[in-house]
């Protein structure tokens, strides 16, 4: 079986990594802002 190009191997991984780094900083970003809604009624 012959190996693929590495700057094959490496976009694919890349490919695959990006959704999932966009999916975690959004639901961080999701969870941060909620809570800030969530707190503010009580600070305010």
């Amino acid at each position: 079986m012959p190996r693929p190009a590495p700057g094959l191997v490496g976009r694919l991984l890349l490919l695959a990594l990006l959704p999932l780094l966009a999916g975690v900083g959004l639901a961080t970003l999701g969870a941060e802002l909620a809570g800030r809604q969530a707190r503010a009624p009580l600070e305010a």
